[in-house]
């Protein structure tokens, strides 16, 4: 939409700069009119329809806006009505909200693990740290039994919860090589070690010692978004076939 309006803009330029004074006044007139609307437009239409529950179980319905995949510090935007004032509110305060059509957020308080390996020099930032945060995940696989979640900080984490609801972060961690262990290799010595924690812990979810082939996914399943939605989906799947 922008993108049409921005070029009526151009074309309404050139005119402006055929035509005599009296004509040119019209038509900044007309363009700065156009761009308050394409300003009030959008200011209007980030806002959605949807609710949202507060950690006192009040739900409150209205208008709603947050960045998606949003951070520990940002807020949730809130107006009751279309021409109501704006709140922020922060995570804390909520307990979940939806958006009409759009997408979901579920606010939980935990300790998480935020060793990550930076994608630009494969160095291992925040190794051995962690930190107690409320933070918005949002669902990204959700079934009848388990759901996946995603929180999107200095890189992808995820989680998973199941019929309690209550979510635990999956972990992978990352650890350089001793100078021994280097020895092992007479080339291509690997710059990091990659300890699969979140495999250990999604044996919690699912008997995997008496499901070959899902085992066999388990150990091929790595920690990235369409590998983890595969095999979260197929032990959801199973253990709604057995109940």
């Amino acid at each position: 939409m922008y993108t049409v309006q921005y070029q009526g803009f151009i074309v309404v330029f050139f005119i402006y700069l055929a035509k005599p004074f009296s004509m040119r006044y019209l038509v900044v007139l007309y363009l700065f009119t156009s761009l308050d609307t394409v300003s009030l437009s959008a200011q209007t239409h980030r806002f959605s329809p949807g609710f949202m529950i507060k950690q006192n179980g009040d739900t409150l319905n209205g208008l709603f806006y947050w960045r998606k995949y949003a951070e520990s510090y940002d807020s949730l935007y809130y107006k009751p009505s279309a021409d109501s004032p704006e709140q922020a509110m922060a995570w804390p305060a909520v307990q979940y909200a939806a958006r009409t059509g759009k997408d979901e957020v579920y606010i939980q308080t935990m300790k998480r693990i935020l060793d990550y390996l930076d994608p630009n020099t494969f160095n291992i930032r925040m190794k051995d740290s962690s930190r107690v945060e409320t933070i918005p995940l949002t669902p990204i696989f959700k079934g009848k039994v388990l759901t996946l979640y995603l929180f999107r900080g200095d890189a992808d984490f995820y989680f998973i919860s199941d019929s309690s609801g209550k979510a635990v972060q999956l972990i992978q961690t990352y650890r350089y090589l001793t100078p021994r262990e280097q020895m092992f290799y007479l080339t291509q010595v690997p710059k990091y070690m990659i300890n699969y924690e979140y495999r250990n812990q999604l044996m919690m979810y699912y008997n995997f010692d008496s499901d070959r082939k899902m085992a066999d996914l388990l150990e091929r399943t790595l920690y990235q978004e369409v590998s983890l939605k595969t095999l979260v989906k197929k032990m959801d799947s199973k253990l709604v076939s057995v109940r």
